[in-house]
């Protein structure tokens, strides 16, 4: 099992001088949760929305790695919490809005962080701001672009130190 924690999602930084849930050492079972947002709008976004969102994820997840080594996380895997990007994305279906998000799953892959994509199909709730965002459209078809934009392969297991991955 994985415990998961999380900073308010308005801090670049989370505030815990360690893991907030005093695991020992030997036990990996957490995982420092965190959300990006820069929600790319229309199915063209601007160039400068583009910049304005390479940037803003620059800092979170930059800040996002500061927390994790001053909380336990060690690249190897050996260490008390691993971050994992459980929010992000939000985009329409179209080639030009997925294309802001591979920036950020580079940067994930980069830093060897878990991630799940956030809208998996509209339910009209309140924390959905339009239907489009989800792996289904409108009429329930499967977005297949979206799916092959978000597609990557990762290892689950390795025999010594991953130094780098890219899909």
């Amino acid at each position: 099992h994985i415990l998961m924690f999380e900073k308010f999602i308005s801090s670049i930084h989370c505030g815990f001088e360690k893991n907030p849930l005093n695991l020992t050492d030997d036990d990996v079972g957490s995982s420092y949760a965190f959300h990006v947002y820069c929600l790319p709008s229309g199915d063209s976004p601007s160039r400068f929305q583009q910049f304005a969102c390479d940037l803003a994820w620059d800092i979170l997840v930059d800040g996002v790695e500061q927390d994790l080594k001053k909380i336990g996380y060690k690249a190897t895997g050996k260490g008390l919490s691993a971050g994992f990007m459980t929010e992000f994305g939000a985009v329409r279906g179209t080639a030009a809005a997925l294309e802001m998000v591979s920036p950020l799953l580079d940067m994930a892959d980069e830093r060897g962080m878990s991630w799940a994509y956030w809208a998996y199909k509209y339910f009209n709730d309140f924390t959905t701001q339009e239907s489009r965002q989800g792996f289904y459209d409108e009429r329930g078809q499967l977005e297949e672009l979206k799916l092959k934009y978000l597609s990557r392969t990762y290892p689950m297991r390795t025999a010594g130190e991953i130094s780098s991955y890219h899909f």
